[in-house]
């Protein structure tokens, strides 16, 4: 349920030019990142490389 509320929340705020265009600059690194913690704490390893 959080993670709907946060999702939520992002959306709304990605609709503002400014944030959406910083969020396309970090996406890969931000992405990267949270690839090594799914995987950590999953222990799985069928995650997608890169951004879907």
């Amino acid at each position: 349920m959080e993670i709907d509320n946060f999702r939520v929340e992002l959306r709304k705020l990605t609709k503002s030019k400014n944030l959406y265009n910083y969020l396309l600059t970090v996406l890969e690194e931000v992405y990267i990142d949270a690839l090594r913690q799914a995987k950590k704490k999953s222990g799985l390893n069928s995650f997608p490389q890169t951004c879907p």
